[in-house]
């Protein structure tokens, strides 16, 4: 046996000697207010209390501590002096449960009720922070889709201040508007092949509203799921025109390829120009073809013009 942190007797680990140590179990301790690493809540900031809240709630599952007065005592012994003693004089710290006690003091704190309930306003301010996001920007889409919809969640609890259809409008026009039109594109072309292969009746009869699927044909959860696969894939080549059993090639690429070709075919057409001033050749198939006349030859090879031979020919004939 030896002695721990606290002076409380700890069994000693077995050793090499007596074999491969083997793992304690050591039961959960609270720690005492006057520890350095306890949960502290000594600002005036709503988040500071959200978060003391959380951790004090958290070390009081761990310690198994569910009776409420004990709860309570424990929270405040936490508190600086004088917030400790103005927290013990509220009428529900001496009566009520330890979550009615923290909805009282969340009462000086109306942040923490738009916190948990959600604000319009702080959901235009998510979407002027990430206002023309596009596909090419993982990490922000990514980070944006998050906030949205954890805000709009909120927004959604009864009473609702925002409705399915309203909060994907106003996420697409966050979106830069050629990634935004795109990702609709999709969207609506998913709904038209259900609507087309499986047919409306078909969609009707398991129960789904076929009219309110046209006009809200999709989740925002959903949505940024979608949006954020468009990320992370080139979904672009989606929009070209590219035969099956190709490898599509984005926009880029297909600008290029097709600069590549006007240049090659200009530089065709000059070297036709300057062979045409040269040499004139008449094809009579595409593996066979005959000169008919050489300009500019010397020598006692030089190529005689056809009407010539064939004068010739007829004299000896």
């Amino acid at each position: 046996m030896f002695m721990g942190n606290q002076g409380a007797p700890v069994a000693a680990p077995i050793g090499p000697l007596n074999g491969p140590a083997v793992p304690q179990t050591v039961s959960f301790r609270i720690p005492y207010p006057w520890e350095e690493n306890v949960p502290k809540f000594i600002t005036d900031n709503y988040e500071d209390l959200l978060s003391f809240v959380e951790h004090v709630e958290e070390i009081l599952r761990l310690g198994n501590v569910t009776d409420n007065a004990k709860k309570k005592e424990y929270f405040t012994s936490l508190l600086p002096y004088n917030r400790r003693r103005q927290w013990r004089t509220l009428d529900l710290y001496k009566s009520g449960s330890f979550n009615e006690f923290l909805n009282e003091i969340y009462k000086d704190y109306p942040e923490v009720q738009l916190e948990r309930s959600g604000a319009l306003e702080r959901l235009n301010e998510i979407c002027e922070e990430y206002k023309g996001v596009d596909r090419t920007k993982e990490g922000p889409l990514k980070r944006f889709g998050v906030e949205f919809e954890a805000e709009v969640n909120k927004l959604e609890r009864p009473p609702a201040l925002i409705v399915n259809t309203k909060a994907v409008s106003k996420y697409l026009q966050t979106l830069e508007p050629s990634f935004a039109r795109d990702l609709w594109s999709m969207v609506q072309t998913s709904l038209l092949l259900k609507g087309g292969i499986w047919g409306f009746k078909t969609l009707a009869n398991n129960g789904i509203d076929v009219e309110t699927r046209k006009s809200d044909p999709i989740q925002l959860k959903d949505l940024v799921e979608l949006a954020g696969t468009m990320a992370q894939t080139d979904v672009q080549a989606l929009f070209t025109s590219q035969p099956f059993g190709t490898k599509p090639v984005n926009r880029n690429q297909l600008d290029a390829l097709q600069n590549k070709q006007k240049i090659d075919q200009l530089k065709q057409d000059i070297g036709q120009l300057k062979a045409d001033k040269t040499v004139s050749w008449e094809i009579n198939s595409p593996r066979s073809f005959e000169p008919t006349t050489c300009k500019g030859l010397k020598g006692p090879k030089q190529l005689k013009r056809p009407r010539e031979t064939n004068q010739k020919l007829t004299g000896l004939m």
